[in-house]
């Protein structure tokens, strides 16, 4: 009889063990929890403090079955497997917080960009790596970057061919293209640039033989103190024409202001064409392409942009051909109403056709098929940036429907090395918590600039006549009036 006892009570013992051990650890793990709800301040008061009274409550409920003895080790048993529940549930929610915060972080701008450089050789020509160049002749050109000074070292490092220095990138080009040395060594954001200028250069006439990839520091932009679920901010969009890595140097061929008014619920989207021929920013002389600012940096384009609209632009956010494609493929697709009917390549072997004057509902690849078509249109880019915006509210139309903290997680994971901005993460969990709490109803207004189709030398390739558009500097003063309109304006009384 006294061993019976003696292990009645051992077990009541352990059981009570058990449940207390667990019930330490389901408070450990729900402090977590909350801890972490309170410093993101990402979830809305009134969830949060529905799931802080639900904790409570919860917490109250397994204290009383743990320490009132009147409760059999049975009951405290079964109190402990749903004690393991929970605890399991919050350690689960901590993990999934702490994932989305590392998620958000890889959107934020590392300090770094990189540039490519390609070694070109002729299409027809027998090269197929670095080393087939060893004993031939390479073509470079003046370029008092850093970058492509460091391109050389390494090309020197990987190859013993013979450089000969051309005065400008296009004298260089010329020179493979007339068989005067075996190939040269480009700024691979302009390989596109020289096909412009020499017909068929990229598309025809050669190949890449290798690809050096250089990584440049690149000063951090600066940005006021905001809140930007109560301030009205500008942002920048800038798309850029490549794909792989969003911090590779490249044209801007995308280039949006979003001005945001959480106090009205008010966004305008002001775009303007690629090739908007303006001063770059404290580069005197020759202006230039607006979508060449690119390839000096994402700041290039910010300064030369609010010199041109006179406005303080807060911040930016890049992204490139894939990055479009899986946002949308993100969100399960997106609608557009084109007002042409068209059919074109979706870029994956596929076709995209497109009927006017009715809702598309059209995936990632033809949504970068649109956003990029130009051709079709009579008037060219000033159609394509129309498309762009499209795109964007068909984008914003289908995250703000958005009602789950998971579905906004799963839109990041997927933005996660596909997109790069400097919208501190702070802030992206303030917008979160806005649009979780009072699901507000944007209201988005389109704009663009116009102008006068031409040709001119610019700043970039100096020496050479290229298209561009003169700016209609009438419509840049009604955008600039617009934009600071929707900036001050706020809810009536």
């Amino acid at each position: 009889m006294k061993r019976a006892k003696k292990a009645q009570k051992k077990q009541r013992d352990t059981a009570f063990i058990t449940a207390l051990i667990l019930f330490i650890a389901f408070l450990f793990s729900a402090s977590m929890v909350c801890g972490a709800l309170i410093f993101l301040s990402i979830l809305p008061l009134r969830y949060f403090s529905i799931v802080l009274a639900a904790t409570i409550v919860i917490a109250a409920v397994f204290g009383f079955f743990v320490f009132f003895k009147k409760f059999n080790h049975v009951i405290k048993a079964i109190t402990a497997i749903v004690e393991t529940i929970f605890v399991i549930a919050y350690i689960a929610a901590f993990i999934f917080l702490i994932t989305n915060v590392n998620l958000i972080s890889s959107l934020q701008f590392d300090g770094y960009q990189t540039e490519e450089f390609y070694v070109v050789s002729l299409k027809d020509a027998s090269f197929n790596s670095i080393n087939s160049l060893d004993g031939h002749r390479i073509a470079t050109y003046q370029d008092s970057s850093d970058a492509y000074k460091d391109a050389l070292k390494e090309l020197g490092s990987l190859t013993n061919a013979t450089t000969t220095e051309y005065e400008d990138i296009i004298d260089a080009s010329g020179a493979l293209l007339d068989s005067n040395v075996d190939a040269v060594l480009l700024k691979g954001a302009m390989y596109e640039i020289v096909d412009e200028i020499l017909p068929d250069f990229a598309d025809e006439k050669t190949r890449i033989v290798y690809t050096i990839s250089i990584k440049t520091a690149l000063a951090p932009t600066t940005t006021r103190d905001l809140n930007i679920s109560e301030d009205s901010f500008n942002l920048l969009i800038s798309g850029i024409d490549t794909r792989g890595d969003v911090s590779t140097v490249s044209r801007s061929d995308v280039n949006m202001i979003v001005t945001v008014n959480p106090r009205t619920n008010k966004i305008l989207l002001t775009s303007i064409p690629r090739d908007y021929y303006v001063q770059l920013h404290n580069i005197t002389g020759i202006r230039d392409k607006l979508t060449h600012a690119g390839l000096y940096g994402v700041n290039m384009s910010i300064e030369t942009i609010e010199d041109l609209f006179g406005i303080d632009i807060d911040y930016y956010l890049r992204l490139n051909f894939d990055s479009t494609e899986r946002v949308i493929n993100a969100l399960d697709g997106i609608y557009i109403t084109p007002d042409f009917t068209f059919t074109v390549s979706n870029g994956h072997g596929g076709k995209c056709s497109f009927t006017a004057d009715r809702p598309n509902y059209i995936d990632g690849a033809c949504g970068l098929a649109y956003a990029r078509t130009r051709k079709v249109y009579s008037d060219g880019d000033f159609h394509r940036i129309l498309n762009q915006q499209e795109v964007l509210v068909g984008i914003i139309d289908k995250l703000m429907a958005t009602r789950s903290y998971s579905a906004f997680t799963n839109f990041l994971a997927t933005a996660e090395g596909n997109i790069e901005t400097n919208v501190p993460n702070s802030q992206i969990y303030k917008l979160i918590n806005l649009q979780l709490d009072k699901t507000p109803s944007w209201s988005i207004e389109r704009i663009s600039v116009g102008g006068t189709s031409t040709k001119d030398y610019t700043y970039t390739v100096y020496n050479e006549i290229t298209y561009v558009v003169e700016p209609d500097m009438n419509s840049v003063q009604t955008a600039t009036n617009r934009i600071n309109e929707i900036f001050a304006e706020n809810p009536a009384n």
